[in-house]
């Protein structure tokens, strides 16, 4: 039989200050920490009899404290698995990397049905239409996105990202930034 996971997603990217880490976390976990008690014990608390799915998202800016806060909840969380998204590994003895290559470029001269295909103008297509239901991917804009995915060199995480901003600006207009 499989666990169930309960999944707490923390997005690490706005951080300005690293040592937040902990505090960014317990906010996901649903905790009001304490004042003055150290807020990695009171996650731990949180989280020790709880089978948790930890995701830190963006941890590349605050690969120190979050690698901190991940070694001293690991070992006093049996149920706890985290996944930790970077650029950089946290350098963990534990840790196992999962590299995400690049998707195959478009041509951006390929016919309509080609770039329909490719998997980097596919995967802008989903998660623009997840953050506009008005977007709408065919013959009038494939080939821009096709540019925007040529542009962010099949990056998966870029390609997310600007696909996100289809809520204010065009393919057209993502392609002139």
């Amino acid at each position: 039989p499989f666990a169930t996971y309960h999944i707490i997603w923390v997005d690490l990217a706005p951080l300005a200050d690293p040592e937040l880490v902990p505090l960014t976390v317990a906010k996901a976990v649903g905790l009001t920490p304490a004042p003055g008690l150290d807020v990695t014990a009171q996650v731990i608390a949180a989280l020790q009899q709880r089978q948790i799915l930890l995701i830190l998202d963006n941890c590349e800016h605050v690969l120190e404290p979050a690698a901190t806060f991940v070694t001293s909840c690991l070992p006093a969380c049996p149920h706890l698995q985290v996944l930790a998204t970077s650029r950089s590994p946290l350098r963990l003895r534990s840790e196992r990397e999962f590299p995400v290559e690049p998707l195959p470029l478009p041509d951006v001269q390929a016919s309509v049905e080609t770039l329909l295909q490719n998997d980097a103008v596919r995967l802008f297509a989903e998660r623009a239409e997840g953050a506009n239901a008005h977007f709408t991917l065919d013959v009038s804009n494939v080939r821009e996105v096709a540019a925007i995915c040529r542009a962010l060199d099949g990056l998966p995480l870029a390609i997310e990202l600007a696909a996100a901003r289809v809520t204010v600006l065009s393919p057209a207009a993502l392609l002139a930034l």
